[in-house]
């Protein structure tokens, strides 16, 4: 699969990248408070059967890490147990840790109230945690080391009688030494190690007012901050009150959170006024032990985005083609929906569609069983019309290849569908525009545009996208290769997309206009997706006067004297505009608001008209792969070979209207294409006058 790079210039800032800042920040409570006395890593074994309730983590779940030594040694394929610790009736429910070492042990909600206990045997010896409460309000954390013993844990002893709010001993790699083990988010406590120069000693509380961004983090100094205390039993009383500002480093600390200053177990609230004006934000409540903690706020609330899990790798599946089979009677289809997986999916829209010779259409709908399948019976056979198979899912149409019902048996036809989002920062895409001259001071531009979606989800818009030429472009045709993902609009600037683009496919969204010009021609466009690449194809004696990254260069793969020069466009940035979802209110007057900006002008084009005869080569590129934003050249098409694929398309048209003369404007559209059909006939003829050989 290719994938393509993030381009260095106007593109936008990727949220995984915004998250990695954020981490970053809260990292930085984790470093050193002063230079002298940095303290030593923590040893895993003494967090190890310390269990930690998340809010983070749903009711009915327990999170268990593995690990064979420190925290980039995960113990994989590890069965964990988890059992009754209180006497009570049995209870055993079992998991496998994944490639990270963790384990999800689901099902708790009988268990609420109850004690329980995990184990696993790591290397050769069974390792446990101490005995957990079951609790209502959400899950827990905990890790599991091997070689680790009760001795070795540190810290009190839990009481097997005592669920803390927040638990502030460190479990599941809450103090981990990089930000990549611990899960920031604001207003959750996690565990800090301690400060050998004892700047964070047992019972210090750090809070750290801090904004990330792509750089570096940025300290908020100045905002109060409080610390709510309340010993137990006393729930309704007043709460004790500490208060204190962050320093430049935008880090408060309170020290002497424990016994004998602070009642064992009281549970502790931080009230942060974070951004003035605003109503002061709370934390999650918790309680102190002998480990530190910290929480983090942020004033653009970054850190409330929960980082994701590494998605599970999964192999990928196509869907089956449509094929006879013969155990189906003649006139039955069994559709099948399938996910990305080839896990059958129950519950969906299936239509079967079919057109006629006439272009007449007709519709079946069946929803989806249990095995993700939908039987249609009774359907048309015979060879004078052909059907295709539609399953919707989140609302967007997903198709299987066409094929034909026959008299003899019934056929099964497979979709692969996949969960949708409407998000198009998930896409990246690549353009690469040819512009050659034509007579009567027209241009001829092939706008090869490529789109790339990674992940688990499907893009698929809630209202219509248009892929749109430049501004001022005419006769806007689909090329061949993007047939599958366009709808043509007669007489618009504009195609629409017609499906949803799947992840882990390069979907070709490619179009080719006309474009006037006065010698030079400008070419203004906005791609409808975030933009990491964009590159103008130009014959030689052309060049780019303005937009360009550079001086253009030769292709990589030609040799002596160049064909043709490439340059480096400049992208403009990612905009959000009134437009961004398409749809009627998108038009050629705020299309512009939307999208990434390409603009560029090509200059020296000549305008006599002597240039008739010599129509441009139209070249089509399919990009081979997008790595680091290189691009690389398939050969080229020959003008007569695109003039020829041309004319059959418009014959076909013609044909297809020419059977149902009497539906609609076809009268108005047969004409359109006549003469279509009759300019590509003539340019066909002088090319062969002048001497070019088909396929040359």
């Amino acid at each position: 699969m290719r994938a393509y790079g993030v381009g260095r210039r106007g593109s936008r800032t990727l949220r995984v990248a915004v998250l990695t800042a954020a981490m970053g920040a809260a990292a930085a409570l984790v470093a050193p408070v002063v230079a002298s006395g940095a303290p030593a890593m923590p040893d895993p074994r003494q967090m190890s059967g310390i269990p930690r309730p998340d809010p983070a983590v749903p009711a009915d779940q327990l999170t268990v890490r593995c690990l064979l030594g420190g925290f980039s040694e995960p113990a994989v394929g590890v069965e964990v147990t988890l059992a009754a610790a209180d006497g009570g009736p049995p209870l055993t429910l079992k998991a496998t840790t994944d490639a990270a070492g963790r384990a999800t042990l689901t099902g708790l909600s009988a268990a609420v109230g109850r004690l329980v206990k995990a184990s696993a045997v790591l290397g050769e010896a069974p390792v446990e945690t101490l005995p957990m409460k079951v609790r209502a309000d959400m899950g827990s954390r905990v890790l599991l080391v091997k070689g680790a013993t009760p001795a070795a844990r540190g810290g009190p002893p839990v009481s097997p009688n005592v669920a803390p709010a927040h638990q502030g001993a460190p479990a599941h790699g809450a103090s981990a030494p990089s930000a990549g083990d611990v899960d920031f988010r604001e207003g959750v406590p996690f565990a800090l190690p301690a400060d050998a120069a004892g700047a964070r000693g047992p019972g210090t509380l750090v809070v750290g007012l801090i904004e990330p961004n792509a750089e570096r983090p940025q300290p908020q100094a100045g905002q109060a901050i409080i610390v709510e205390i309340r010993p137990p039993g006393q729930e309704d009383a007043a709460p004790e009150r500490r208060e204190t500002v962050p320093d430049a480093d935008g880090r408060a600390f309170f020290k002497g959170l424990t016994a004998p200053a602070v009642a064992e177990g009281s549970t502790i609230v931080v009230v942060a006024h974070v951004v003035e004006g605003e109503p002061p934000r709370r934390s999650v409540p918790f309680t102190m032990g002998a480990t530190p903690m910290a929480v983090v706020f942020t004033p653009s609330r970054m850190l409330d985005e929960r980082r994701p899990a590494p998605p599970t790798p999964t192999k990928a599946v196509t869907a089956r083609p449509p094929r006879p089979d013969a155990g189906l009677p003649p006139g039955v289809l069994l559709g099948q929906a399938i996910d990305a997986a080839g896990a059958p999916v129950a519950g969906l829209s299936m239509v079967a569609e079919r057109r006629d010779m006439t272009g007449q259409r007709r519709r079946w709908t069946a929803t989806t069983d249990a095995s993700g399948e939908g039987r249609f019976e009774g359907l048309p056979t015979g060879s004078d019309g052909i059907y295709s198979l539609i399953v919707e899912r989140d609302g967007a149409p997903f198709r299987s290849q066409i094929f034909e019902l026959i008299d003899a048996v019934g056929v099964r036809a497979q979709v692969r569908t996949f969960p949708i989002s409407n998000d198009r920062n998930l896409l990246k895409s690549a353009v690469q525009v040819e512009v050659r001259p034509l007579e009567n001071n027209e241009s001829q531009v092939i706008q090869i545009y490529e789109v790339f979606i990674d992940g688990e989800f499907a893009y698929w818009p809630e209202n219509e996208v248009r892929i749109m030429g430049a501004e001022g472009a005419h006769a806007l045709q689909i090329m061949p290769q993007a047939e599958r993902w366009l709808d043509e609009q007669e007489s618009a600037p504009f195609a629409t997309l017609a499906r949803p683009i799947e992840p882990g496919e390069i979907v070709q969204l490619s179009t080719a206009y006309l474009l006037p010009h006065d010698g030079e021609a400008e070419y203004e466009w906005r791609a409808p997706f975030p933009l990491v690449q964009a590159t103008a194809v130009l014959a030689p004696e052309l060049s780019v006067s303005e937009g360009a990254d550079g001086p253009g260069r030769a292709p990589p793969h030609e040799q002596g004297a160049a064909q043709v020069k490439l340059y480096e466009l400049k992208v403009g940035d990612w905009q959000e505009g009134e437009c961004a979802a398409g749809g009627a209110g998108c038009t050629t007057e705020n299309w512009p608001d939307t999208g990434a900006g390409v603009d560029f002008t090509v200059a020296s084009l000549p305008t006599s008209a002597q240039w008739g005869k010599q129509l441009g080569v139209v070249l089509i590129v399919a990009f081979s792969g997008l790595i680091g934003g290189s691009l690389l050249f398939r050969r080229r098409v020959s003008a007569a070979d695109a003039l020829d694929a041309r004319r059959a398309s418009l014959l076909e048209r013609i044909a297809a209207l020419d059977v149902n003369p009497g539906a609609g404007d076809a009268a108005a559209r047969r004409a359109a294409l006549v003469a279509a059909l009759d300019e590509v006939c003539r340019k066909l003829d002088s090319l062969r006058d002048a001497g070019h050989n088909r396929g040359a």
